[in-house]
């Protein structure tokens, strides 16, 4: 799977715990001269298991609830990350930007297939879409009217 978010980003809206977040599902920053564009070419981790601590460097921007709860994990400790908390990660940048960036489209597809998820991240709520979900019932639909 791959995920894209096309909106410029500026540099100055990422912390280091935002990047931290980002590379653990293996979201590149594609660097340009003062914003970033996310994407993965390669396979994206949708639910990674982290299998090292944060640094205080990482942790130094982060929500100070959320340091102290990663702050404590061992090198033994397994973190998991979902969905919710790249979300959570993208709606602080968001938030950041005091109404520079109201929103971010996200994209998560299949290489090769024809289904995938697409996202309408703002403030304060993540819409979402499946591609194949949308193209079923698109589907039922026409077949219900060919049948009638």
């Amino acid at each position: 799977m791959a995920i894209e978010i096309e909106q410029r980003i500026p540099k100055n809206l990422l912390t280091k715990f935002d990047i931290a977040i980002l590379k653990f599902f293996r979201i590149d920053l594609n660097s340009f001269q003062d914003h970033y564009i996310l994407s993965s070419n390669t396979s994206v981790i949708i639910d990674p298991m982290i299998n090292r601590p944060f640094t205080k460097d990482e942790l130094v921007d982060c929500e100070p609830a959320i340091a102290n709860i990663l702050g404590a994990c061992s090198d033994d400790d397994v973190i998991n990350l979902y969905k919710d908390n790249l979300f959570t990660c993208l709606q602080s940048i968001i938030r950041r930007s005091k109404g520079d960036i109201p929103c971010l489209m996200m994209r998560i597809v299949d290489e090769g297939a024809i289904h995938g998820d697409a996202y309408f991240i703002t403030v304060d709520d993540v819409q979402h879409i499946s591609l194949n979900g949308w193209l079923t019932a698109r589907f039922n639909k026409l077949k219900l009217a060919t049948t009638k």
